[in-house]
């Protein structure tokens, strides 16, 4: 059971849609809650960018001009909804976990910074709440707890966004194989055509091999060429968001000097 919240600051960019895709893919979450999306209106095609195939389903609060916006997406395989209800400030999902057979509430909330604002929305009225999902918190009932003993909460790295990406789950993580990666940089390479076409050319004279086991011997093969050709980049990766994550943690409560500031600036870019 994994719920990923995030207050994202507008939605419309494509690098910003990128992250959340990339974070959202990695967690393999059944749940992803986004707040202050800054979105009017949204559609199909927009909705299968944020998701990796088609079972899926969503709820929509549109956002007001600039200000606010709600997005709520699950799993339609691991989550099966029983009912919907959308309002301004608030979208409750209620249903049931497939594998973990519990039938709760996922409440997405935004809340305005005005205290005298914050009000529940009528959430209660509609379900029996058993998560309810804030900009920076869980709130989880004692029978959640009850259900889950190994519940925790994750903040992981925010990359180029303004908040940090809360990541509620369990201890229990899936493993498998990891997908292969295509990097649109690889064609940007001089060498790249000579150096494919050569190794693609040398598997196909092997005829021993069928075709699954040439593709799996190219995939070798670029797998040690981008790291000849570009570095590790997934370390060069994680490096950069350890140092952009820590210079957030030192600026967090007290005045960031210029100097912190620039780096940051260029850490993101």
């Amino acid at each position: 059971m994994r719920v990923l919240s995030w207050n994202v600051r507008g939605l419309g960019a494509a690098p910003k849609q990128k992250v959340v895709r990339e974070i959202f893919r990695k967690h393999k979450c059944t749940f992803l809650l986004l707040q202050e999306t800054k979105l009017e209106s949204i559609s199909d095609t927009f909705m299968s960018k944020l998701w990796f195939d088609d079972q899926f389903r969503f709820a929509f609060a549109p956002a007001v001009g600039k200000s606010g916006g709600i997005m709520v997406i699950w799993n339609s395989v691991r989550f099966a909804m029983e009912e919907v209800h959308v309002a301004s400030r608030f979208i409750s999902v209620v249903g049931s976990w497939v594998m973990e057979q519990w039938r709760g509430g996922v409440v997405g909330v935004y809340s305005p910074c005005v205290v005298s604002e914050q009000k529940d929305g009528g959430v209660t009225r509609h379900c029996e709440v058993i998560v309810v999902v804030g900009w920076t918190r869980y709130l989880v009932s004692d029978a959640w707890l009850l259900h889950f003993l190994d519940l925790r909460t994750i903040s992981l790295p925010r990359g180029l966004l303004d908040h940090t990406p809360i990541l509620l789950c369990n201890a229990y993580t899936e493993s498998g194989p990891k997908p292969f990666h295509f990097l649109n940089a690889w064609i940007q390479h001089h060498d790249y055509s000579r150096d494919i076409s050569q190794e693609w050319y040398a598997l196909i004279a092997n005829s021993s091999r069928d075709l699954v086991n040439k593709l799996r011997g190219l995939r070798v093969f670029l797998k040690h060429w981008n790291k000849k050709s570009f570095g590790d980049i997934d370390r060069k990766y994680a490096t950069t968001v350890r140092e952009l994550d820590l210079l957030d943690h030192q600026a967090e409560g007290m005045s960031i000097e210029e100097e912190l500031v620039e780096k940051q600036s260029k850490l993101r870019s």
